[in-house]
């Protein structure tokens, strides 16, 4: 009877010591699960943030070029533009004008 009472609590304690095996073991799964998810979350904000800086460089790059002088006036000679000089407007913020008739 005791041999039979030391094996029952052998057996209990080996099922409390698998049950708490195999909670630790579902934890360890969540948080490296976890873990990885945020890793992962990570490494694509930094490839975004990557293509959003070449993106922004670009941006600057372009952006200088166009404020560039040299730019403005050949595209202006390009585009048959004139400079505009004793131009009546129609509002006061004057950006919008009417063209005068010419006499010939």
């Amino acid at each position: 009877m005791t041999k039979a009472k030391a094996l029952n609590g052998i057996s209990s304690i080996n099922t409390v010591l698998l049950g708490l095996i195999l909670v630790l073991l579902a934890y360890y799964v969540v948080v490296a699960n976890s873990i990885a998810s945020g890793n992962y979350e990570v490494m694509k904000l930094n490839d975004q943030l990557f293509s959003l800086s070449q993106a922004g460089s670009s941006l600057s790059a372009r952006m200088s070029s166009l404020e560039d002088i040299g730019f403005l006036a050949n595209f202006a000679k390009n585009n048959n533009m004139i400079e505009t000089k004793n131009a009546i407007y129609l509002f006061e913020n004057k950006n919008v004008a009417f063209q005068k008739e010419r006499l010939n």
